[in-house]
């Protein structure tokens, strides 16, 4: 392998006949195919009732308000793979389907799979393959699963204007009660010698079927060995068994927010706020979704049943000058503490929902996080120049992000998901009719899955897209737009940082992407 390029690797013959097989089609023969039949579900019902008194305190103005809303939904997968692992002909190479695909990349991949063409293939000979049994019964069952999540909230606060001071308040609970269903799939290995000739009735002489699970496929092998006057009965089963999760909790949320008109031309705010972050039902559900690939190692992303949800606590100061009608600058500070942070986590050969794997990926609660950041924004119209430049607009905003979080085993990371570094810079034109837009945005790098230590942590590499949008207004009702992101390519790159070096997880570029289209709107 070619490491010059660490983030593009390149292939590197031993010789010229591997070189040659490897972008032979005649070379690759039919392995497994799976063919797809599922349902996804995913259903939201909501209602709320909000009520608002506006009244005096003293002299001073000020509201109540209060609410309630419940939220139920309901998420569900249901699907059949048939697995194909034979078929009844002549071999089956790649050159009989195959296509070349022009990657943008300076790589070449060898000979791919057109996938119309073995469709067709497949729809029109489909009693000749054969059906494997065995993987049909785990592939068709493990990720299936269906989840109930409700929520019933209420709500009461207050606000008040005491001068050039804004005080509001109040006072969240929320009830939350979550129910899902998956399977775990038990395979059996049966390999047992019984004396004599039992191959009528070799049942009554396998392990008893597991405790409380449903047999989904049998691939038995049963012979009788005259000259040793026994029966050999060898193969496996597939079993499932209905796993449930349940969890229920109630929290409450207060919260403050002060604003105070300094004078003029600033404004200082300041707030305290409880939240919550829920794990979406997927995640939570005791599912497994998983690909084998052509070595025969499975890789798999598994619900978490144990998954709580992330509580935090928020703190916030802000400043806003605003030197002329036409600009602000502000800066803030903040500050979050989060229990049961929720991180996707890589574990290697282990076993989940009784399928053995070679990797899986799941989701964890991290026992604590901190987060304190800055942000710092300049916003501008530029009426002092002349002419039509009078409508030009220029922007900036940044923010940084220090991080920490401890996991189980005491290793200190930063915090998943989250760049130490994010900035954006902003380049407008507005008239009241066109709208033009030029935006650069930068994030550096930050963790997106962990593993079991720092050197099998998966990277997102830091990112500078460059992004230009258009809006124009025909009538008030009647708008055209036009937007146009990653303008200069920019790819999207992972990799994992062991000893100073970055090796490449991934590497991919999407080129970029225009949309252009027209907005009516009804009403006056």
């Amino acid at each position: 392998m070619n490491v010059t390029d660490a983030q593009i690797p390149q292939v590197i013959f031993g010789d010229a006949g591997a070189e040659q097989a490897y972008f032979d089609a005649d070379s690759y023969e039919f392995d497994d195919l799976e063919f797809l039949d599922g349902v996804a579900k995913d259903d939201e019902w909501s209602a709320e009732f909000n009520a608002r008194r506006e009244m005096n305190f003293g002299s001073y103005y000020g509201f109540i308000q209060s609410g309630l809303q419940y939220r139920t939904r309901e998420k569900s997968y249901d699907a059949t793979t048939l697995v194909y692992d034979g078929f009844d002909g002549p071999d089956l190479l790649l050159s009989q389907f195959q296509t070349t695909v022009d990657y943008p990349l300076a790589v070449n991949f060898g000979p791919a799979v057109d996938a119309g063409a073995l469709r067709d293939f497949f729809f029109a000979n489909r009693g000749d393959f054969e059906l494997n049994d065995i993987d049909t019964a785990v592939a068709s069952n493990a990720d299936n699963y269906g989840a109930e999540e409700d929520v019933f909230s209420a709500y009461l606060m207050g606000s008040v204007d005491i001068n050039r001071l804004r005080l509001v308040g109040g006072l969240r609970v929320e009830d939350t009660q979550y129910d899902a269903h998956g399977f775990e799939i038990l395979e059996q290995e049966i390999e047992t010698a019984v004396s004599g000739d039992v191959t009528g009735a070799f049942e009554s002489f396998i392990a008893p079927s597991l405790t409380g699970a449903e047999l989904l496929a049998s691939d038995l092998d049963v012979e009788y060995d005259a000259g040793a006057d026994e029966t050999v009965i060898e193969g496996d089963r597939v079993y499932r068994r209905r796993v449930t999760a349940e969890n229920s909790y109630t929290d409450w949320l207060p919260s403050l927010n002060l604003r105070y008109e300094a004078s003029d031309n600033l404004i200082v705010r300041a707030a305290y706020y409880a939240s919550i972050a829920r794990p979406n039902l997927a995640q939570a559900a005791p599912r497994l979704a998983f690909e084998e690939n052509d070595k025969g190692e499975v890789e798999a992303e598994a619900g978490n049943p144990d998954l709580e949800r992330q509580e935090a606590q928020n703190f916030d100061l802000a400043f806003e000058f605003y030197p002329t009608e036409d600009a602000v600058l502000s800066a803030g500070v903040f500050y979050k503490s989060i229990d049961n942070f929720i991180a996707q986590v890589v574990y290697e050969d282990t076993v989940i929902n009784g399928v053995a794997l070679e990797e899986a990926t799941t989701f964890i609660n991290l026992d604590e996080a901190d987060l304190t950041g800055i942000e710092l924004n300049y916003q501008q119209a530029l009426t002092m120049l002349p002419g039509l430049l009078q409508h030009t607009i220029v922007g900036a905003n940044y923010t940084y992000v220090d991080s920490e979080a401890t996991l189980a085993d005491g290793r200190e990371i930063t915090l998943p998901l989250q760049s130490q570094n994010v900035a954006n810079l902003i380049l407008g034109y507005d008239d009241g009719r066109l709208d033009l837009r030029a935006a650069v945005s930068y994030r550096d790098a930050y963790i997106d899955e962990l593993g079991d230590s720092a050197a099998e942590d998966r990277i997102i590499l830091e990112h500078t897209q460059f992004d230009f949008s258009a809006k124009y207004d025909l009538t008030e009702n009647f708008r055209l737009y036009f937007d146009y992101k990653n303008a200069f390519d920019e790819p999207f790159r992972a990799a994992f940082r062991d000893a100073g070096r970055e090796l490449s997880s991934q590497y991919e570029e999407y080129g970029w992407q225009a949309q252009f289209g027209f907005r009516y709107t009804f009403g006056g």
